[in-house]
């Protein structure tokens, strides 16, 4: 099997000049020829490059802004200037972002928010926070510690 096949290719390299086993030639606009592989290539090669460098340009900016907010969050909230927030301030920022939350979803004024004035998503997230089960959260059963989750895992 192996004689057979460089039999094969020792007699197409004679038959067939070696210019014409390159790669496909075109002609462009201008009715040059160029290689079609090798020009594709580099444009998509090029194309690609700007690609990852816009993605990296974007991450950093997000990066940025996060950044940004959580300085602002912790400037606002850090009563004692620790750089840190413990578990009081902790608690006070969370108000803060419940009582925003109650003036933009609140629809009847009751200072509690239920499943049928927040969005689907929303309100999975809320029957989790019902301590009393009553289907309602109110700033009590928000601001009561419960336990911390573990990062990486399952939402």
């Amino acid at each position: 099997m192996k004689l057979l096949r460089s039999l094969l290719v020792a007699t197409v390299a004679t038959l067939i000049p070696a210019a014409a086993l390159a790669a496909p030639a075109r002609a462009d606009a201008g009715g040059d020829a160029r290689a079609e592989a090798g020009a594709h290539a580099g444009k998509a090669g090029k194309a690609g490059k700007a690609r990852k460098a816009g993605k990296a340009r974007k991450a950093r900016r997000k990066a940025a802004r996060k950044a940004a907010r959580r300085q602002a969050r912790l400037a606002r909230f850090d009563a004692d200037g620790d750089g840190k927030l413990d578990p009081a301030e902790r608690a006070t920022a969370r108000a803060a972002r419940f009582d925003r939350l109650i003036q933009r979803l609140d629809a009847d004024g009751d200072g509690r928010l239920g499943p049928a004035e927040v969005p689907p998503r929303l309100a999975r997230r809320l029957q989790r926070l019902d301590a009393n089960g009553d289907g309602w959260v109110d700033r009590d059963e928000l601001l009561a510690p419960r336990p911390r989750r573990a990062r990486g895992g399952a939402r």
